[in-house]
């Protein structure tokens, strides 16, 4: 009987992983879904989520949908990411969101998270007093400067050699890495600040 229970287990278990539909979205976020519709009037997917309520995305965020049969849905329509840039092509775009996918998983922002502490706390050290009102300058400045850093290209060559010549992925990795940076630098940045905010009153009232 127990045997019975376990492998009807294994048959549901496998049933809801092959059930699975993945949403690959343009800035490399990847998520499942169960069942869903895809309504092409109003450019949406909808899906129901584990509260079975339902919910909808929009289709101009999508790169593809591949459902639980493995078929894939490509919505990107190629355009130009800058005026300057070149268009890119389907093949090319599924790279760059490969690799931004990759850079969000794998890319550590440590340094630009403690740069943010130190700014943040810096910042009401630097403007003591009356000037405190202006301490937020410090880690925003701060997080600028580290949002215009990114990995290195040779970085991304070594962590995956396989893809060393391939420059949208290159591209992807290294815009997502720095979006990252600028994310940890902005909370860094946060606590930074309230932690010197605080600090200040202590040592006001202390001293």
């Amino acid at each position: 009987m127990i045997r019975f229970r376990f492998i009807l287990l294994l048959l549901f278990l496998s049933f809801f992983v092959k059930s699975q539909n993945t949403v690959w979205f343009l800035n490399g976020d990847k998520m499942n879904i169960g069942n869903f519709s895809v309504d092409t009037t109003n450019l949406l997917i909808s899906y129901k989520n584990k509260r079975n309520k339902e919910k909808f995305i929009n289709i101009d965020n999508v790169f593809s949908l591949t459902d639980s049969t493995g078929k894939e849905e490509v919505f990107y329509l190629p355009v130009r990411l800058e005026e300057d840039s070149d268009t890119f092509n389907v093949e090319q775009m599924r790279s760059f969101v490969q690799g931004e996918f990759d850079a969000d998983n794998e890319h550590k922002a440590r340094l630009a998270f403690a740069s943010g502490i130190v700014a943040g706390f810096g910042g009401p050290v630097i403007f003591s007093g009356g000037l405190v009102f202006w301490s937020p300058i410090v880690p925003l400045t701060n997080s600028v400067a580290v949002g215009l850093t990114k990995p290195k290209k040779s970085k991304v060559i070594k962590l995956h050699p396989d893809r060393a010549n391939d420059e949208h992925y290159i591209l992807g990795y290294r815009e997502s890495a720095r979006g990252k940076r600028t994310g940890a630098a902005i909370k860094g940045g946060l606590i930074g600040l309230t932690l010197g905010i605080l600090a200040s009153i202590i040592y006001v009232n202390v001293k």
